[in-house]
């Protein structure tokens, strides 16, 4: 799965990003056609809460957010992840 990421008030981060496409590359396997698409958004605010957003486009057109804020950005990507996928097997 190819994500777009877009980083806010921090530096692009490749292990974040590749920390990202593993948890959301487990969701691939509710599917049989890829997805359309999926982006991903990293932020620090400034209060240090790190907060990570994925929007991901299914095969039947329907658009799936998810955005999750804690004090670490390796906990954020999880919990999004988590929403994501409950969301997916909801509408599956």
């Amino acid at each position: 799965m190819q994500i777009s990421t877009t980083f806010r008030h921090m530096e692009a981060s490749p292990a974040v990003r590749e920390y990202a496409e593993e948890r959301l590359d487990k969701i691939r396997k509710y599917f049989s056609r890829e997805l359309l698409a999926a982006h991903a958004t990293f932020s620090v605010e400034r209060n240090h809460n790190h907060t990570a957003e994925f929007a991901l486009t299914l095969p039947n057109g329907i658009v799936l957010q998810a955005r999750e804020t804690t004090e670490d950005m390796y906990s954020s990507v999880d919990l999004a992840a988590a929403r994501i996928e409950r969301q997916v097997r909801s509408k599956s």
